[in-house]
């Protein structure tokens, strides 16, 4: 038996070691130690496991493989075309990245599993949203950066990726002294509106069930949720 493993090639450059995935289904104790031998033999040292069955999770958690979280995919298929009055929200323009943008690109990943694991001791969680915001601007990954502005400072953003009618938002903070302030829901209906206007049919977001200020957020915008899945970091 041999298992579909990925070979993440950004996450094995970024990082410096090799770095695959892999989604479970019904995954049994007997299966574990061909599981981990493979990973050994194709000479991975991190894997991330994607779980949505209780079988399998509950296999991965009593042989110890360290859980890092549960994400939910949320989706709203229901855009309204918000026009929000407010000149601090504007598009992000500029080609590099400002201090404050990248604060809120750490900022963004406060419950993400890069965070979360102990076993990264390489600042593999700044690594990796520093890249995500790079490449945001650039445009590589994101086709739209909708920022808040408290004078010349960005104090909230959000990025998002427009591929045909479908948007996918990549980041999204807002900087801890500016919080309970609705910054983080004008946010989301100026790129809702935006969206919609450019033709935009639905937008998706993935977030952690732990992080309950933005699912909150979410799902009072009319987004509900398409999945659950939990994740496990397999390290040889």
């Amino acid at each position: 038996m041999a298992f579909n493993i990925k070979t993440l090639e950004f996450d094995t450059h970024l990082f410096g070691y090799k770095v695959g995935r892999i989604e479970l289904h019904n995954f049994v104790k007997k299966d574990l130690e061909l599981l981990k031998g493979q990973v050994e033999n194709e000479a991975f040292r991190l894997v991330y496991i994607f779980a949505s069955d209780e079988r399998s999770k509950n296999t991965l958690n009593a042989a110890g493989i360290t859980f890092v979280g549960e994400t939910r995919i949320y989706v709203n298929e229901s855009l309204k075309a918000y026009h929000i009055n407010n000149n601090s929200i504007v598009l992000y323009e500029k080609g590099f990245v400002s201090p404050s943008l990248l604060e809120l690109a750490y900022a963004s990943g406060a419950f993400s599993r890069f965070f979360n694991d102990p076993h990264f001791t390489n600042n593999e969680n700044f690594k990796i949203f520093k890249t995500w915001i790079e490449k945001s601007v650039r445009k590589e990954i994101a086709s739209h950066i909708v920022v808040y502005k408290a004078g010349s400072r960005e104090v909230g953003l959000v990025t998002c990726n427009l591929i045909n009618d479908c948007c996918k938002i990549g980041l999204m903070s807002v900087h801890e002294n500016f919080r309970n302030k609705n910054i983080a829901r004008e946010l989301m209906q100026s790129l809702a509106g935006l969206m919609a206007r450019q033709g935009a049919k639905t937008i998706t977001v993935t977030t952690q069930s732990e992080n309950t200020a933005a699912c909150r957020l979410y799902e009072s915008l009319g987004f509900h949720t398409r999945a659950t899945e939990s994740i496990f970091h397999l390290w040889i």
